[in-house]
């Protein structure tokens, strides 16, 4: 399982730079045809107690974001909506849950014939797929090209999709129903909430991904989840349950870039100097913080160690934020590796 190419797309911003919001135009966009040339899709399958099986695929997808007028703690932020359609195969073993891959360009409703001024990628998934309804959530991450009128210059900004919008809501929300019969087809609705992190990565970063995402044709090569990451604050405290969702694409070039978003739970007494880490036979993974501050809810690490076959290479970072009333945090890592 894993991102394809298909004609199924996400339009979000318009590509022009305001520099008192830092990020494009955040009106409502809505295509519901996709634009030429088409755009990322998705693939999906089932979980049963033997592994994975069965196929879930899309016959279309569209959907919108809008932004918020103030920032949360300082940060671009806002919902997006998707609603999409398609047919599936169960497989004959009895389905303990079900995945999505997903992904897509947004393109600017008003020039849908101008290149994306965004991608987006992330995962839907849940325990119900039964009595006709589908039930799950969804996170991911996007990417946004604009262009500043002031520097005179490209840039590239980005940021994760995770809440709902709801309090205490750490990821999106997805709901559908299905049909079982000669067609076995299946619909649903997913709303998610999008915060901007760029401010919190060096610019460099986002340089490079903007060279992968947008200026060359690119492969995804590898993806996997490493789970149960823990670490502590040097004050004291804790962090527990550390998710790390890696992706690895590959340019023309044969260079290489890796993606991923973070989730966990903190606890205890926080500060500035914290770690986690992931140790997993090879995989050996730290995200050696430097910054937890009180006032705007923003963290950032350093990522260092390898997974797979794959090393994080110099750069490579990870920043987000996080809510001290649950005790969670999100946020979204990018570099090159090798």
């Amino acid at each position: 399982s894993g991102m394809y190419f298909n004609e199924a797309f996400f339009p979000t911003f318009q590509n022009t730079y305001d520099p008192q919001l830092g990020i494009a135009n955040r009106d409502i966009l809505v295509c519901n045809d996709p634009p030429a040339g088409g755009a990322w899709g998705w693939g999906g399958d089932f979980d049963t107690a033997g592994g994975s099986a069965g196929s879930i695929d899309l016959d279309l997808l569209f959907g919108a974001s809008i932004g918020y007028e103030d920032g949360l703690d300082g940060l671009l932020t806002g919902l997006c909506f998707l609603k999409m359609r398609g047919d599936y195969q169960k497989p004959a073993a009895p389905i303990t849950g079900w995945n999505m891959w997903l992904g897509g360009h947004g393109y600017d409703d008003l020039s849908p014939n101008t290149p994306p001024s965004t991608v987006w990628f992330g995962n839907a998934g849940g325990n119900t797929w039964n009595s006709g309804a589908i039930d799950g959530t969804f996170k991911g991450m996007f990417f946004t090209r604009c262009y500043d009128d002031i520097a005179q210059e490209w840039t590239t900004t980005g940021g994760f999709i995770g809440g709902d919008g709801m309090p205490n809501e750490p990821v999106g929300k997805f709901i559908g129903h299905y049909v079982d019969g000669e067609d076995y087809t299946w619909e649903g609705i997913c709303v998610a909430e999008w915060v901007e992190v760029t401010d919190l990565f060096d610019a460099s970063t986002f340089d490079t991904i903007s060279d992968f995402l947008f200026e060359t044709p690119i492969t995804e090569l590898h993806s996997e989840l490493l789970g149960g990451g823990a670490g502590d604050f040097l004050a004291g405290g804790t962090l527990t349950s550390v998710t790390f969702d890696l992706t690895v694409y590959q340019n023309a070039a044969l260079d290489l870039l890796w993606t991923g978003d973070i989730n966990g739970l903190f606890s205890g007494t926080t500060g500035p100097s914290w770690t986690v880490d992931w140790i997993n036979g090879a995989d050996q993974v730290t995200l050696a913080g430097d910054v937890w501050d009180p006032l705007t809810n923003q963290w950032h690490a350093a990522v260092s160690g390898t997974w797979g076959s794959y090393t994080f290479q110099e750069g490579s970072e990870a920043g987000g934020t996080f809510d001290a009333g649950t005790g969670t945090f999100t946020g979204i890592g990018a570099g090159t590796c090798e």
